[in-house]
């Protein structure tokens, strides 16, 4: 009897040790593995081709054009687009730099409001990287108020060009969003590419993740297809309102060609993910209807400047956009323009 339990005790500890080994085996495996050095070990840079500043401060003007454009079209081709867009192309801001901290505040200049109508906008961004990893994250808000049909000559039949666009000044979109782009390479810098707080010293590219969480909404006092479309989107013929919560990622590329101090940085960004809706699809006082669905968007981005100790400078032109499916209609928010930025170090 007691032969018999030592053996059990003896079994017991073995099988206790070999699970902690097994265990202890397979957690330094994963250690070793490039996926989680890459997730979780800190990233320490290579100084050869990436250089920093003494001067951590930063204060420059900024300059956008930049077109938003709120897209319904029917996904087989029946009815013409509708385009909507505000009255907000042009902006004038600050960036201010602490680092990898950035915010940038921009505000619309004056347009012809006569011919594109009145549009109330804001935008507020804030971009940072993480301090032990090559991940750059950035948080935007933007709202508009009044758009108008920049298509009219192709849905309104009694529009006439060169006449004041159709306007609907009760037509609200606003966007709330977090996108993340994580470099796999300590030899290429996503700070230098974008925000210009590093320096890129060696031309060199890298495979990137980005991954992005967007709140999109939009609202109308009436239906925002014209009625002269209505026949051709019956299907969202009463849309008036929309909420959409958007969870993707993908992969991508990015690379920086170097000249002494002037650079050109490309870059694209492909994702796919899931999209969770809910819409008032029959008028104000219709039901709220609810529903998820697969979602695609895409990014990419082509930037060139100088940057120096004291001096930088660069002009990006971005493109992004993102669908948003409803029934046999699709919603597409597009953006699109060209920005152009200095600064000063301190």
């Amino acid at each position: 009897m007691i032969f018999r339990r030592l053996i059990l005790v003896t079994f017991i500890l073995f099988s206790v040790s070999a699970h902690d080994l097994l265990a202890q085996t397979n957690i330094d495996s994963l250690k070793q593995s490039k996926i989680y050095k890459s997730v979780f070990q800190k990233k320490t840079t290579d100084s050869l081709y990436i250089g920093t500043y003494s001067r951590t401060i930063s204060v420059g003007p900024i300059y956008k054009y930049k077109t938003y454009q709120f897209i319904i079209t029917d996904q087989w081709g029946i009815g013409n687009p509708v385009e909507f867009q505000p009255n907000v192309n042009d902006r004038l801001g600050l960036r201010v730099q602490y680092q990898g901290f950035i915010i940038n505040l921009h505000f619309p200049l004056p347009s012809n409001n006569h011919i594109f109508g009145k549009t109330k906008s804001t935008y507020l961004g804030l971009s940072f990287k993480l301090p032990f990893k090559n991940w750059q994250h950035d948080f935007f808000y933007q709202n508009h108020r009044g758009f108008y049909v920049a298509n009219a000559d192709d849905i309104i039949p009694s529009y006439v060009l060169g006449r004041p666009f159709p306007k609907r000044g009760d037509l609200r979109t606003m966007e709330l969003g977090w996108t993340s782009k994580m470099v796999f390479s300590n030899q290429f810098s996503m700070k230098a590419a974008i925000n210009q707080s590093e320096k890129q010293l060696r031309s060199k590219g890298s495979f990137v993740l980005g991954s992005t969480v967007l709140f999109h909404g939009f609202s109308a006092d009436s239906a925002i297809i014209p009625k002269e479309q209505i026949q051709f989107y019956k299907d969202i013929n009463g849309l008036v309102k929309g909420r959409f919560f958007t969870f993707s990622f993908g992969p991508g590329y990015a690379y920086t060609y170097v000249f002494q101090d002037f650079f050109i940085t490309g870059m694209l960004l492909v994702n796919g993910g899931i999209q969770f809706q809910g819409y008032r699809n029959d008028g104000v006082l219709g039901k709220y209807r609810f529903g998820f669905k697969l979602n695609s968007s895409i990014n990419y981005r082509i930037a060139g400047g100088f940057n120096l100790e004291k001096f930088y400078g660069s002009i990006v032109y971005d493109f992004q956009n993102q669908h948003i499916k409803i029934k046999d209609s699709k919603i597409t928010t597009r953006l699109e323009g060209v920005n152009l930025n200095c600064g000063l170090r301190f």
